[in-house]
């Protein structure tokens, strides 16, 4: 999550997402996210379930200790046992998974570049991402989700990012203070 600073000082500044800026994010994120096989390094491991790497997106649900919450996880076609890079892809106020899904086309990219993809989903009535004060539970079901994560699929530890727009920028910029 160290090399989400750049990305982060855009969206929290208010850069709108457009097509042709989207597509130039795309571009960043294939450059930094570069296949590498270095699965020897112990970082690199994670203890997978090979049952459960089922290529795709899907919803899978996780139990916290406030209740349960959600995140929908893509994983390419073409994932194989080499450990891949993990994006998580945080959505803005009032928005959701799919949404952030579809707008920032990271799941088509994941199957080109060869990257797993986590959306997870805020919370609330419109969800949102609590990133100010002394309350940690987003942050946590965060770390839940990447945990979770290199459970079902293979997932290369040193490379895992973080971005987001709006509230998602802004709760991934603590995370990059908190969680490096």
């Amino acid at each position: 999550m160290r090399r989400t600073s750049l990305l982060v000082a855009v969206l929290c500044c208010g850069w709108c997402f457009t097509d042709a800026s989207a597509f130039g994010l795309r571009d960043r994120i294939r450059d930094r996210v570069g296949v590498q096989d270095d699965a020897a390094s112990p970082l690199a491991e994670s203890r997978h379930d090979p049952e459960q790497v089922a290529p795709g997106s899907r919803y899978i649900t996780l139990s916290q200790p406030d209740g349960e919450r959600r995140y929908l996880l893509h994983v390419p076609s073409n994932a194989g046992t080499t450990p891949l890079p993990l994006i998580v892809a945080l959505h803005g106020f009032g928005s959701n998974p799919a949404q952030q899904e579809a707008l920032s086309g990271f799941s088509a990219l994941a199957e080109e570049q060869r990257f797993i993809v986590a959306y997870p989903y805020g919370e609330g009535r419109k969800p949102k991402w609590q990133f100010m004060g002394h309350d940690d539970k987003d942050e946590q079901f965060i770390r839940a989700v990447v945990a979770d994560v290199a459970q079902r699929a293979p997932v290369d530890r040193r490379r895992v990012y973080a971005t987001g727009i709006s509230n998602g920028a802004q709760m991934t910029a603590r995370l990059a203070c908190v969680a490096p």
